[in-house]
């Protein structure tokens, strides 16, 4: 995905789903750049209840708002 379709959900409740299939229903955080992470790549940053999860934008399948 990229930044322009990510940064509406930012603050939102929402279910994302990785190229890997998992999913995680989080509120997206944060949009990290590549100088700021180890993979090297841009990152959402989602929060699972109180776990933070940095996940490549490359690697996100689908982003769905929970209302």
């Amino acid at each position: 995905m990229q930044y322009e379709e990510i940064e509406k959900y930012i603050g939102r409740l929402v279910i994302l789903t990785d190229t890997d299939g998992q999913k995680f229903k989080g509120i997206i955080h944060n949009i990290e750049s590549w100088l700021d992470t180890s993979s090297g790549k841009d990152e959402v940053e989602i929060r699972v209840e109180d776990v933070w999860y940095g996940i490549p934008f490359d690697e996100i399948k689908s982003i769905i708002a929970v209302l």
